[in-house]
């Protein structure tokens, strides 16, 4: 159909067509985002139009291609300056076992550091490294864990739930 097409665009981190508030990666991993994708206040040009109704679609930087883009107080490689977002990857840390660097990527995950509790599936940020083209590491509860396989899981003594491998 129009410019946001082709094999590019699937990957992980770019288009995007939903408009219910959940959350995903965001290309290259760097954030936990939402989708852009929103209703103009008048018809997008009919070259940038990607969806049946004529006024939806991404911001007009993006060539009205809706992607995930980056939550404010959600980027991996840093906490932002305010004491809500230093609370609030406080809680992350503690709970779900967080990490705001450099090195940070996100992933989804499920875990919760209670054996009593169920965590819902959630993206956050996780310190990674990648040891060679076949084997990547996230360190989570004090000490590196080896992401199992292709798109596998990794789960901690203590904590319930998984932090998923990404493809």
């Amino acid at each position: 159909s129009g410019w946001c097409d082709g094999a590019a665009w699937a990957a992980s981190g770019y288009f995007c067509n939903t408009t219910g508030g959940e959350a995903a990666c965001t290309a290259g991993r760097r954030a936990v985002g939402h989708c852009s994708l929103k209703r103009h206040s008048s018809e997008i040009e009919a070259p940038f139009q990607y969806f049946s109704d004529p006024e939806m679609g991404g911001e007009m930087l993006d060539d009205y291609c809706p992607v995930w883009t980056a939550y404010s107080n959600y980027d991996c490689g840093s906490v932002g300056p305010t004491a809500a977002e230093a609370a609030f990857a406080a809680q992350a840390a503690r709970q779900r076992g967080e990490t705001r660097c450099e090195a940070c990527r996100c992933a989804l995950s499920t875990l919760y550091n209670d054996s009593f509790a169920q965590a819902a599936p959630q993206h956050g940020c996780y310190e990674h490294r990648c040891l060679s083209p076949r084997r990547l590491q996230f360190r989570v509860g004090g000490s590196w864990r080896d992401c199992k396989a292709h798109g596998g899981a990794i789960a901690i003594r203590g904590w319930t739930g998984l932090l998923r491998c990404p493809s």
